[in-house]
């Protein structure tokens, strides 16, 4: 027994000691047959040595916080400067990245494939007869575009809760607070869609035939990055507070039905009923419905033609036709929206993960 515990106190790995299954390879005293040893008795040894009396000893005595040194106490939640621990989780987050590189060139991969397929669906769309059937077809090249670049964001879904359980030891472990890891997340993401970004744009815009104003291309490029933050964002809070797939993907169908439903775009507003039009101006997707659309049909070449009515702008009875405001400052409004939800999202995925329980989907199944 004593040359079992002599050879115990080398082992690098305690949890092998006191394994029943491996616990025989350190037996020492080949003259005696092994026995299995459990921690119950592992204990009582240690107590009967004279080094666990002795420390037990130690703890009997009363702490004075006055006699202590103030080097052997601490004073904040975090010993490392926060700047040190942003650049820390930083770095680690860039590592993880480039480990993961391939899933990022196959969703840049994805975005394009899908892009080339919707380009040619829409290729070199033109006026026939000038009326509003012309517009609606370019306001469904529009609407393939927004639940396009949505559905781009839906990744950090199982990306984000694959991560949660390191999250949650390290933040039990007090190793950085939560922001230090929300923050370069949020940051390294936007490089990536950008790159997204410009490659729908680049090969879907001219190849459709939107207005060819560079700067209709521009604000149409601006929206297209704006959607992406915003979904991703939205996908992260998501995740963050389902904390399992089986949640997550119930909660987000359900949000993404209700946010197709009431904004505006399986109905249009006005026909909307009454009590569910409160809804529509919490809906993301009717802010890059609307500024999506006037930035495409405010466009000269709409609004120098007349409606079927000869009286009305082209342009503006296909917005009206489709319940959207037709005045131009609708751009800034649906950009400005999308951004303050973008921010809004990723500030609440940061509380839920500083907040909710990190054993929620032990406690659930």
């Amino acid at each position: 027994m004593i040359c079992l515990l002599i050879n115990c106190c080398l082992v690098n790995y305690e949890s092998h000691v006191i394994s029943q299954k491996d616990q025989e390879q350190y037996w020492a005293d080949k003259s005696k047959a092994y026995t299995y040893v459990p921690v119950s008795q592992f204990a009582e040894y240690f107590k009967q040595y004279h080094v666990g009396q002795q420390l037990q000893n130690e703890l009997l005595v009363p702490y004075k916080q006055s006699e202590s040194q103030k080097a052997a106490l601490v004073f904040k939640k975090y010993t490392i400067p926060k700047k040190e621990l942003f650049k820390a989780c930083f770095d680690k987050e860039w590592l993880l990245i480039k480990k993961s590189a391939v899933v990022y060139i196959a969703k840049t991969v994805q975005i394009s494939f899908v892009a080339i397929i919707g380009a040619t669906m829409f290729l070199r769309t033109r006026m026939h007869s000038r009326n509003e059937e012309d517009g609606g077809v370019y306001v469904g090249a529009l609407l393939f575009a927004l639940i396009t670049n949505m559905f781009n964001g839906f990744a950090e879904l199982p990306m984000t809760i694959e991560r949660l359980p390191v999250l949650y030891k390290h933040r039990e472990l007090l190793f950085y607070p939560t922001w230090a890891y929300t923050v370069p997340t949020i940051l390294l993401r936007v490089p990536i869609s950008l790159v997204e970004s410009i490659a729908w744009t680049v090969m879907t815009y001219y190849v459709i035939g939107f207005a060819p104003e560079f700067s209709r291309f521009f604000k149409h490029l601006v929206l297209t990055f704006l959607i992406q933050q915003m979904a991703s964002g939205m996908f992260r809070l998501i995740a963050a507070i389902s904390r399992t797939m089986i949640m997550a993907n119930t909660a987000g169908t359900l949000i993404l039905v209700l946010f197709f439903l009431l904004g505006g775009i399986v109905l249009p507003k006005d026909r909307i009923p009454n009590w569910w039009q409160w809804a529509y101006w919490f809906s993301p997707l009717s802010y890059g419905f609307n500024a999506l659309t006037t930035n495409e049909l405010l466009a000269p070449r709409w609004m120098n033609k007349l409606g079927s009515d000869n009286n009305t702008r082209l342009g503006v009875a296909i917005l009206q036709n489709f319940g959207v405001p037709p005045e131009r400052n609708w751009f800034w409004i649906g950009a400005t929206a999308l951004l303050g939800l973008a921010v809004l999202f990723n500030i609440l995925f940061t509380l839920a993960l500083a907040y909710l329980d990190g054993n929620f989907g032990t406690h659930l199944f």
